[in-house]
């Protein structure tokens, strides 16, 4: 997080779009949609397993550095899950045995390979947006994007709490006045 800011993340999202358009370009619209559908599916299960991964390491070890593990935890998970659709893509090459016509393949290639772009940088700022610091250097990004990560269904999206502590007990409701005999 030292080195990440808002205009670091402006850079990347344009690289990520470039970098979109041209791997839909050139793996065809198959694997830029399996590449997307991929990075969906990564996207959405890192979130619901990140806060679990994160319990179970402050579990094995209480001193552990969270302001490093919080996004490294979620980053790892995010690409352990999309590698699996990355491998495929290289693997079964589909390009060669399907293609659409002509004019719909490079449509089609390059609006998943930009919406495969968009969930790389929207699971960059997850891995992000639970760090202590990051309404201190990507407060332009956070505001811009935490709207739409909720909208997207992300339970993590600001630091309620640190992961792995435990909760803080509600106080319990005032008793009711006792009733009077009459």
């Amino acid at each position: 997080m030292t080195y990440l800011n808002d205009w670091m993340l402006l850079g990347l999202i344009v690289g990520l779009m470039c970098g979109g358009l041209v791997a839909g370009r050139y793996l065809g619209s198959l694997a830029a949609c399996w590449l997307a559908g991929g990075a969906w599916l990564g996207f959405r299960l890192a979130d619901r397993l990140w806060k679990l991964a994160v319990m179970e390491l402050r579990a094995d070890n209480p001193q552990l550095d969270l302001v490093f593990w919080i996004p490294a935890s979620y980053g790892l998970l995010f690409l352990g899950l999309l590698l699996p659709s990355v491998l495929g893509v290289l693997w079964l090459r589909p390009r060669k045995t399907f293609s659409l016509p002509d004019s719909w393949e490079d449509l089609v290639g390059a609006l998943a390979g930009l919406a495969c772009a968009l969930v790389l940088f929207l699971g960059l700022v997850q891995a992000h947006v639970m760090h202590p610091d990051a309404p201190k250097k990507i407060p332009v990004t956070l505001d811009a994007v935490r709207p739409l990560l909720s909208k997207l269904g992300q339970i993590h999206t600001a630091p309620n709490a640190q992961p792995g502590a435990p909760a803080k007990a509600e106080a319990p409701p005032p008793p009711a006045p006792a009733a009077r005999p009459r």
